[in-house]
């Protein structure tokens, strides 16, 4: 049986995509996208949670990125995802 790993998200950009390019001269739009989760408690309480998910394009979709993408904007996101351990020594 195959697998799926697709993710869509729907939430705003918290700052202008940072871009950069490679030596080959392949550019990457570096962003987050903020989503948020609303629910109540048990108690009845309304209660929401904020999540910043990292995100990465390559090539002519990092260079719509740069041109379209802007902090605040509301966007809808679909890609995989990809998890990474980074270890910081305090």
């Amino acid at each position: 049986m195959r697998t799926v790993n697709k993710v869509i998200l729907i939430g705003n950009i918290t700052r202008d995509p940072a871009i950069k390019t490679t030596e080959n001269g392949k550019k990457v739009a570096l962003f987050t996208i903020a989503t948020n989760r609303y629910y109540k408690t048990a108690e009845g309480e309304q209660k929401s949670e904020s999540e910043f998910t990292n995100c990465v394009a390559w090539g002519n979709l990092a260079e719509r990125c740069e041109q379209f993408l802007t902090k605040g904007k509301l966007v809808y996101a679909e890609g995989r995802l990809k998890t990474r351990i980074i270890d910081k020594e305090d």
